[in-house]
């Protein structure tokens, strides 16, 4: 959650990312920077899936489609003991967030719609094509 965090500090248009799928789609960048210098490449494509019971909870109680602001948001609300009967594990959420985390690391750009999704996720709804041109990318970078 820590890390998440930081990262939304670093960068608004993660904040906003709105999640309209449970698969985030991310591809390797030619550069990394502040402003977002670099462009994707091409079959550098790596997958997540969001556990199902973290996205649906979102759904029915933030937002939809929910963002990744939310999924901190519930992360939080976990930790604090303020959600109420039905919510996902504990386990799952921070599998969720360790997902954005790991996704968006070395810069890449990410996607929750129109990604290229390999054909053994491709029965899940809204997850066909490449990655868009409105994908965003992360500050995110090991150092």
């Amino acid at each position: 959650m820590i890390t998440l965090g930081l990262n939304l500090r670093l960068s608004d248009d993660l904040t906003g990312m709105e999640m309209t799928t449970n698969i985030l789609t991310t591809s390797a960048t030619t550069g990394c920077g502040q402003y977002g210098e670099g462009d994707p490449v091409a079959n550098t494509w790596e997958y997540f899936q969001i556990p199902t019971d973290v996205f649906q909870y979102l759904v029915d109680h933030y937002a939809d489609p929910p963002t990744i602001g939310d999924l901190y948001q519930l992360g939080n609300d976990a930790l604090g003991n303020a959600l109420g009967e039905g919510h996902p594990g504990l386990d799952d959420i921070a599998n969720a967030v360790d997902m954005i985390n790991n996704g968006f690391d070395e810069c890449r750009f990410g996607t929750f719609n129109g990604g290229f999704v390999p054909p053994d996720l491709q029965s899940l709804p809204g997850s066909e094509g490449e990655i868009a041109p409105s994908a965003r990318r992360s500050p995110m970078k090991s150092s």
